[in-house]
């Protein structure tokens, strides 16, 4: 009971700071403030539940939640301050307890942030894939954005594992993204035409650098039908004077997950320049791949 007790007692400090920061708070949250008043805490929660939330500024309403979680922790529901917490960090990846929050529930909050953000982190990331593969480009790039947010996140907290795939998908994801929603690429360079008393000599790109990265088995859960054998697609590359990679396009795409992997992969890729008579020159380089998916 002692326990309960101060975490009401610290529920209340939280709404009263709130009205301080907030001004005039709606009559829900003031009837809950009575009612913490009086320990009364699942009436204040159902005050909360019940209010009329159609005239809360999106502030108002991410403390209307904050406050129900606490009041939940204080009657010790960890389940229903999870959902409640979840609710807050759907609407704002970027979530923080405010000062305001007492170090101690601070923490709890934290703890249960910590817990929710793997299982969110997967739901966006399918909510982002189905976005991507129905064309809308834009949205999913927000929405792969707000996973990689949630994956950062996760790491600050000293999660450096349980995301790590999906952060890595959802980089490459928004990085597909972005570049679908670029214009279309300029026609094709093609080495310049040499004199016709002196036909060119073109010597293609040499190759110093060019790994194709295997596909990750742990890729394979993240797939909606498992696929085995082998995939196919078509990349094209635009090697610089330097002999680094000046573009990169898929022509024939292989798959989501493994497009972004490779693309990225491209990018780092290294050559001997093509020349034309000696001279380094810009060269378009097409390549067939084929990647095992076990």
């Amino acid at each position: 009971m002692k326990h309960r007790a101060a975490l009401g007692v610290a529920c209340l400090c939280l709404l009263v700071a709130g009205a301080v920061l907030a001004g005039q708070q709606p009559n829900g949250l003031g009837e809950a403030r009575n009612l913490y008043e009086s320990a009364e805490y699942e009436r204040a929660f159902a005050a909360l539940e019940n209010m009329d939330t159609s005239a809360l500024t999106p502030e108002q309403a991410q403390d209307r939640l904050l406050y129900q979680a606490l009041c939940l922790l204080a009657l010790e529901d960890s389940t229903g301050a999870n959902s409640k917490i979840r609710e807050i960090v759907q609407a704002d990846p970027l979530f923080t307890p405010g000062r305001e929050v007492p170090p101690r529930l601070r923490a709890v909050v934290d703890e249960v942030l910590n817990r929710v953000l793997p299982d969110l982190a997967e739901d966006r990331y399918q909510s982002a894939k189905a976005l991507f593969e129905a064309g809308k480009h834009a949205l999913a790039l927000r929405e792969f954005t707000v996973v990689t947010q949630l994956a950062a996140r996760a790491e600050a907290a000293g999660d450096t594992s349980s995301l790590a795939d999906i952060k890595l998908l959802a980089e490459g994801f928004s990085d597909l993204s972005r570049r679908a929603l670029e214009p279309p690429p300029a026609a094709e360079i093609t080495p310049p035409s040499a004199p016709a008393a002196a036909p060119a000599t073109v010597v293609p790109p040499v190759v110093i650098r060019q790994d194709v990265p295997a596909w990750p088995q742990s890729f394979t859960s993240h797939i909606s039908r498992p696929e085995t054998g082998s995939l196919s697609g078509v990349l094209q590359i635009v090697v610089g004077k330097t002999g680094q990679v000046n573009t990169v396009t898929l022509m024939e795409r292989i798959h989501p997950l493994y497009d972004a992997l490779l693309v990225s992969a491209a990018k780092q890729w290294k050559y001997e320049p093509a020349t034309v008579n000696g001279q380094p020159i810009e060269f378009v380089k097409r390549l067939n791949v084929r990647i095992a998916v076990k």
